[in-house]
C-alpha cells in the first residue's frame, strides 16, 4: 500500500513539471530574443539619426561683389535626413533676415533632392529649375553689357556657394552636380558645360567642383579684395569694405561722395603684398608691404600691421587703417 502511494505521488510531480516546462515553439522564441543581434543594435549617426541643429558657415553672395561672404546659420536636420542635404537646403533658402549684406544665388524653385557621400566626393542632385533663369534677368540679357557679365557670374557663384559651403561643414573636398531627370530623357544626370557657358551645344561633362579661395571674403580674402581695389583705384567697390564706424576714432563712415573726394588726395598704391591674418574672434591682423606713388616719387614701406574688424559677420576695415596703408611711415 506504501509502495502504491509512493508510486502515485511520484506520477503526480511529474505531470506537473511535465505542466510547467515550456513548448518547443516557447523555446525557440526565447533562443531568438535572448540576445539582440549586431546588426539591430540601433544607431546614433548617418541617416538614422534623429532631428539634431547644429551650427554652420554657409555662404552667400556679398551684395553685387563678385564674391562669396559666410553667415553663421543653425542648420536644423531632419529624422533621416543626411547632413549634406539640411546644409545644401539653407544655402538654397538663401541668407537669413539678419544678413541684409548677402544675397541669395539661386533661380526661385531650386531644390536639393538628394546628397550622397562616397569618400571625399559628395554627389549633389538638385532640381531642373537650376537651369531656369533668374527672377530679374532680362530677356535680352545675352545683349546688354552688363547683363552678359552678370548671368554668369551668378551661375559661378552659385556653384562655389555649393563647394565652399559643403567644405567648410564636412571633410568632402569635391562635389559632383547632378540634375533631376524630368519625363523619359535619357541624357545623363551629370551637369554640363552648358550651365556655366550658356551655350546649349555644349554638351562637355562639368568638373566637379572644388572650394576657390580667390571667391570667398574670408579675413585673408577681405584684405587682398581691399589692397586691389585700392591698387586699382576702385573707389566704389573699396567703400563697399569701409566700416560703419571707426573704433580709433569714434567716427561714422562719412558718404560716399565724401570718401571719393578725400580718395584723390591720397598716393597711389603700385604694388602690394601681405601675409599673416591671425584672427581672433572679429579682428584679424596682417603684415603689408608694398610701394606708394605720389607726385611721380616710389616710396616702398614693408612690415605694416593692418587690423580688419568683423561686423555682421562681414570682414571691413576702418578709415583709418586704410588710410594708413596709403600715407602711414614706411
Amino acid at each position: 500500500m506504501k509502495r502504491l502511494r509512493l508510486t502515485l505521488l511520484l506520477l503526480m510531480l511529474m505531470m506537473m513539471l511535465t505542466a510547467c516546462a515550456p513548448s518547443g515553439n516557447s523555446m525557440e522564441a526565447l533562443s531568438v530574443t535572448a540576445a539582440p543581434q549586431e546588426d539591430e543594435i540601433p544607431r546614433a549617426d548617418g541617416d538614422d539619426a534623429a532631428a539634431t541643429d547644429a551650427s554652420a558657415l554657409i555662404w552667400y553672395r556679398y551684395g553685387d561683389e563678385p564674391m562669396l561672404a559666410a553667415e553663421r546659420r543653425t542648420v536644423s536636420r531632419l529624422p533621416n535626413e543626411p547632413y549634406e542635404t539640411a546644409l545644401l537646403r539653407l544655402l538654397l533658402e538663401g541668407p537669413s533676415l539678419d544678413a541684409p549684406a548677402l544675397r541669395g544665388l539661386f533661380p526661385a524653385g531650386t531644390r536639393v533632392i538628394s546628397t550622397s557621400r562616397q569618400g571625399e566626393m559628395l554627389f549633389v542632385t538638385l532640381s531642373y529649375q537650376l537651369m531656369n533663369g533668374y527672377s530679374d534677368e532680362p530677356s535680352n540679357w545675352r545683349s546688354d553689357t552688363a547683363w552678359a557679365q552678370e548671368v554668369p557670374l551668378r551661375r559661378r557663384l552659385a556653384m562655389q556657394a555649393i563647394a565652399a559651403t559643403v567644405t567648410e561643414n564636412t571633410t568632402a573636398q569635391q562635389v559632383v552636380i547632378l540634375l533631376e531627370q524630368r519625363g523619359e530623357t535619357t541624357d545623363s544626370l551629370r551637369l554640363r558645360q552648358k550651365y556655366y557657358t550658356l551655350n546649349a551645344a555644349d554638351d562637355a561633362l562639368a568638373d566637379p567642383l572644388r572650394r576657390d579661395e580667390s571667391l570667398l571674403l574670408t579675413a585673408s580674402g577681405t584684405m587682398r579684395t581691399i589692397l586691389t581695389c585700392i591698387q586699382q583705384r576702385d573707389i566704389r567697390r573699396l567703400y563697399r569694405y569701409l566700416a560703419q564706424s571707426d573704433p580709433d576714432t569714434g567716427e561714422a563712415r562719412m558718404e560716399y561722395e565724401a570718401f571719393a573726394s578725400k580718395w584723390t588726395e591720397y598716393p597711389a598704391l603700385t604694388a602690394f603684398d601681405f601675409s599673416g591674418g591671425s584672427a581672433s574672434g572679429t579682428r584679424a591682423v596682417f603684415t603689408v608691404s608694398g610701394t606708394r606713388l605720389a607726385d611721380g616719387v616710389s616710396q616702398k614701406f614693408t612690415g605694416r600691421s593692418v587690423h580688419l574688424m568683423k561686423t555682421g559677420g562681414l570682414w571691413c576695415i576702418s578709415m583709418s587703417q586704410l588710410t594708413a596703408i596709403v600715407e602711414g611711415t614706411p
